[in-house]
């Protein structure tokens, strides 16, 4: 339902899902409550209530770093960069940059030197990200041009092409300081 664009039905499965999950491992964190958690959250975004979203990305974040406590994980870096495009959404560019370079780094540990589907997700956050921004928009353009060269996949390296080819001719210029004509 949640890529039918029926969030409504999509939000009473997953809490369905979350309740059931709560009542099996009612006395301890499991990943696939974590899961749930992670999935409400997304699904309040997708709603437009972005203080429900918050709280469950949160809960669903401070569950998996006790699961898998100091060490990189592929659950733990997927909530960072959930906070990351929460916190872009809400237009707050400081929070989402660091939630993004945190779930970019730790993807980036778990898979060296390897052309993984989530390290071009996470450097297409961080880099869509930086390019947005006028001071920061040179460096996004830099990280989309390196990793351009590693993308093995066509519809990476398109994606990627598409990106460049959008901000780059914008670098050192901010449209919202452009007169109307």
């Amino acid at each position: 339902w949640d890529y039918l664009n029926d969030y409504n039905s999509a939000k009473d499965f997953y809490e369905q899902s979350f309740e059931m999950k709560s009542r099996l491992y009612s006395h301890q964190d499991h990943p696939t409550t974590a899961t749930s958690l992670n999935n409400l959250g997304g699904i309040w975004k997708s709603l437009g209530d972005s203080s429900k979203a918050k709280d469950f990305f949160e809960k669903s974040f401070e569950m998996r770093k006790r699961l898998y406590p100091n060490q990189d994980h592929p659950d733990i870096a997927s909530s960072l960069n959930n906070l990351g495009s929460l916190w872009s959404a809400l237009d707050d560019f400081s929070k989402a940059k660091d939630f993004y370079e945190k779930s970019f780094e730790m993807i980036n540990k778990l898979y060296p030197n390897q052309d993984h589907p989530d390290i071009i997700f996470a450097m297409i956050n961080l880099s869509t990200l930086l390019c947005q921004n006028p001071i920061s928009r040179k460096k996004g353009v830099e990280l989309l041009k390196q990793y351009k060269k590693i993308a093995t996949k066509d519809t990476d390296s398109q994606k990627i092409k598409q990106l460049i080819n959008r901000y780059e001719p914008n670098i050192g210029r901010d449209k919202s300081k452009r007169k109307k004509r």
